[in-house]
């Protein structure tokens, strides 16, 4: 008869939960950057690219960012653009004049003059976003940055 005993010592792996435990609100930062770095490459590729918006200049793509709030554990993040027709392309909207009776601007060359431009909703950004939970690709973001900082921590 053959037998093997195995023991497992579990300082190192006890030892490298604390650490990252310690480190969370460093590794949280990262994972919350990873996420939203995601999220914007996605939005670029999947929507500003034609699909949801024509392209004309590429600036409501070049425009988007985001930041991190927050202290500790407790952080968040915030995506989007600071362009004044961001909004509005994302949400929809009624654009009335403000200086003038007319709204004036050119469509396909054309001259255009009317009292108020009802513009559709055409979301780029919240299905995007949406789209990364409900596939599992923050998750995907998150396992992989813990699993890579237990491994670094325990060697």
């Amino acid at each position: 008869m053959v037998s093997y005993k195995i023991e497992i010592d579990d300082k190192q792996v006890v030892n490298g939960f604390k650490k990252i435990i310690r480190d969370m609100p460093i590794i949280n930062r990262n994972i919350l950057s990873l996420i939203s770095e995601g999220i914007i490459a996605a939005t670029v590729r999947d929507k500003l690219s034609g699909q949801v918006l024509k392209r004309k200049t590429g600036k409501l793509a070049q425009s988007l960012t985001y930041g991190i709030s927050g202290a500790g554990n407790n952080l968040s993040s915030t995506i989007g653009s600071n362009l004044i027709y961001s909004a509005i392309q994302e949400k929809g909207g009624t654009i009335l004049p403000v200086n003038k009776k007319l709204l004036h601007f050119y469509v396909d060359g054309r001259e255009v003059f009317t009292k108020k431009s009802v513009i559709p909703a055409r979301p780029y950004l919240e299905p995007t976003i949406n789209d990364f939970f409900a596939t599992g690709k923050a998750k995907m973001i998150i396992t992989r940055t813990l699993k890579n900082e237990l491994n670094r921590r325990m060697n």
